[in-house]
């Protein structure tokens, strides 16, 4: 079961673990581990959203994700120091639990809700 966006070096890549309860249905859901793990896809994403925070206009920006899933693209949107903070919204209760998992291990719960 995948279960972490970022490795321990911050790399985008994903960690697998069965100890983790609340990640079993993303084994049930086999697209998206594919795209999870689709490493062209997430360093474009990375790209993207670089780019979007050096944009982003104001002095304190606040990003909002909608369909925040396990909490990779809020950890992306949570590393750029160009944003004040990210708002990641997710309606699957335990999509929501591994992404809050995800972002706390990530060292971003500061800087994301």
């Amino acid at each position: 079961t995948l279960v972490r966006a970022l490795d321990e070096a911050g790399a985008r890549a994903w960690v697998a673990s069965d100890a983790d309860p609340a990640a079993d249905h993303l084994a049930r859901k086999r697209w998206i581990a594919a795209m999870l793990r689709d490493g062209a896809r997430n360093d474009a994403y990375a790209k993207a959203i670089a780019s979007a925070a050096a944009a982003a206009p104001g002095p304190d920006p606040v990003a909002f994700e909608v369909g925040a899933g396990t909490g990779l693209l809020t950890q992306l949107l949570g590393r750029e120091r160009g944003l004040a903070h990210v708002v990641a919204c997710e309606m699957e209760p335990a999509m929501a639990a591994l992404a809050r998992r995800n972002v706390a291990a990530a060292g971003l719960a500061d800087r994301c809700t």
